[in-house]
């Protein structure tokens, strides 16, 4: 079984590893019976209805009528998409996204937010303003605001609650983001992860990739990430901090980076790179990259060949990773899976196929995210959504 889906337990003693199964296997395979779902989590039928009448009573999943023609018709089940609201965070420069969605993930605002400069301190009051605001606005659904998934382009230390390092925001290192945002009393669950890791999450909950693959979800936002994801476990490291793929040196000696290293991959392949090519000496090329897609649309001679240097220099990230780890995908998303049609990306998988071994490229496929820059946002609301039947348990534990 799945390591995603969990494992079996009587309903007395692990009622909650239970629900966990079924809720997670109705999010796979819906509409699904419950005879369906007794087949495929080894569970009982009676420890099977007892989970579905729990769910049912929440509001989490929906009886969608009946289906067969033989026999006795069975009741097909689906998540019920309008129950709660979603909220997903990227806190990137120049700007923060926040989306709003249903269970389902379909997206029902989506916010753009103005940097708020250096001091962290800032950042918190003004998600703690927007999400105060969402939860009023959505409090009359029976689950209201669910909770709400915040993503970094830093290091985020999950055992401590603390942003270790932010390259190019250094007074966010050693920020105690956890402990500042509980202090707002929000009344609402929140999340933290980093960056590298939302991107896999949004990729396995709503985008091309599933929880059955390994996969390797390359972001391409200012910089480059990448994250891991295993047969239903995300590949944190130690402390969270796995994933800079971006400092991966491929150049000994080469371009400065802001980390502090010479040569690093995202000196010659990122968004950064590409913008600093293109608009050399301006003090914000970031704010380029819409323009830059708009040239990309139109072919422009010397936007394709800033485009081709870089996509040679990812190719040899790619390679890189696909040695070290193995997937079965790779996907690459944020900008830099935008800016890529597809007659590049068939050129890219060509020259990949050249540097590999036949039989790693057997099993092997290389997409663009179908989420664009939205996939980091979209890992905020697949880790809230993926930790629904934890945050209702602690609810009730709390009555």
């Amino acid at each position: 079984m799945n390591s995603y889906i969990g494992t079996n337990g009587t309903f007395e003693l692990m009622r909650n590893l239970n629900l966990e199964k079924i809720y997670r296997l109705i999010l796979l395979h819906q509409p699904v019976s419950r005879a369906q779902l007794s087949k495929l989590s080894g569970l009982n039928k009676m420890t099977v209805t007892n989970c579905i009448d729990f769910l049912l009573e929440k509001g989490i999943v929906q009886e969608l009528g009946v289906t067969g023609t033989r026999g006795r018709p069975a009741t097909m089940l689906s998540i019920n998409r309008d129950s709660g609201v979603l909220v997903g965070i990227e806190m990137n420069i120049p700007s923060i996204r926040v989306i709003v969605t249903n269970l389902d993930g379909t997206i029902l605002e989506n916010i753009i937010l103005p940097d708020t400069g250096p001091e962290p301190e800032a950042f918190v009051q003004q998600i703690s303003e927007i999400i105060s605001m969402l939860k009023e606005k959505y409090k009359d659904r029976t689950l209201g605001l669910i909770g709400a998934g915040i993503a970094f382009s830093g290091h985020y230390n999950q055992q401590t609650g603390v942003i270790e390092l932010m390259s190019n925001r250094q007074t966010w290192n050693h920020f105690p983001i956890r402990d500042e945002l509980q202090k707002c009393n929000l009344g609402v669950p929140i999340f933290i992860q980093s960056a590298m890791q939302a991107s896999a999450m949004g990729e396995i909950h709503f985008g091309k990739a599933n929880p059955d693959e390994y996969v390797v979800c390359i972001t391409g936002t200012w910089g480059i990430n990448a994250s891991m994801y295993s047969n239903g476990t995300l590949i944190n490291g130690y402390q969270g901090f796995a994933g800079r793929f971006g400092h991966t040196i491929i150049q000994l000696n080469g371009k400065q980076c802001m980390c502090g290293n010479k040569g690093c991959l995202e000196e010659y392949a990122s968004i950064r790179a590409l913008c600093n090519k293109l608009y050399p000496d301006q003090p914000k090329p970031q704010k380029y990259i819409d323009e830059i897609l708009e040239r990309v649309k139109h072919k422009e001679p010397v936007v394709m060949a800033a485009i081709h240097e870089m996509l040679e220099y990812l190719e040899i990230g790619i390679v890189n990773m696909i040695n070290a780890f193995n997937p079965t995908r790779v996907c690459i998303g944020g900008y830099l899976g935008l800016i890529i049609n597809d007659s590049m990306l068939q050129e890219l998988k060509a020259d990949i196929a050249k540097m590999l071994p036949e039989h790693y490229c057997r099993h092997l496929d290389i997409c663009c995210s179908s989420l664009g820059e939205l996939g980091v946002a979209y890992g905020g609301i697949a880790i809230v959504r993926d930790k629904l039947i934890s945050i209702l348990s602690d609810a009730e534990s709390e009555e």
